[in-house]
C-alpha cells in the first residue's frame, strides 16, 4: 500500500505517521471488542465466547474487518431482538459480508 501512497503526493503530504497494525490473536481480538463496547457505553457482555472464535475465523484478526463484522452483527442482533451475539449471528453476517470484510 505504501507504494500506492507514493504515487499520490497530495495524499502522502497529509499523512504524518505511518503504522501497520498486525492481526490480533484470539485474546487480543476479544480484548479489542470488549474495549470498544465499553468505550461505546455498553455495560454488559454482548458477544458470546463462541462469537469471538467465529469473528477471528472470518477476519483473521484484522481490526478493520473486525469492526465491519461486529458493526453488522450488532445491527442484526438488535433487529432480531437478541440479548447477545452468538456464533450463528456471526455466520449469518459473514455470509452477507462475503468479499466485503
Amino acid at each position: 500500500m505504501r507504494v500506492n501512497i507514493h504515487k499520490m503526493p497530495q495524499l502522502e503530504q497529509r499523512i504524518s505517521i505511518n503504522y501497520h497494525l498486525k492481526p490480533l490473536d484470539a485474546e487480543g481480538l476479544a480484548a479489542y471488542i470488549k474495549f470498544r463496547m465499553i468505550r461505546a457505553g455498553c455495560t454488559k457482555p454482548v458477544f458470546k465466547d463462541e462469537a469471538y472464535k467465529k469473528i477471528l475465523q472470518y477476519t483473521s484478526g484484522v481490526p478493520r474487518k473486525i469492526n465491519n463484522i461486529c458493526d453488522m452483527s450488532l445491527l442484526v442482533g438488535f433487529s432480531s431482538k437478541k440479548d447477545a451475539i452468538d456464533a450463528d449471528t456471526i455466520d449469518r453476517v459473514a455470509d452477507e459480508l462475503t468479499n466485503k470484510i
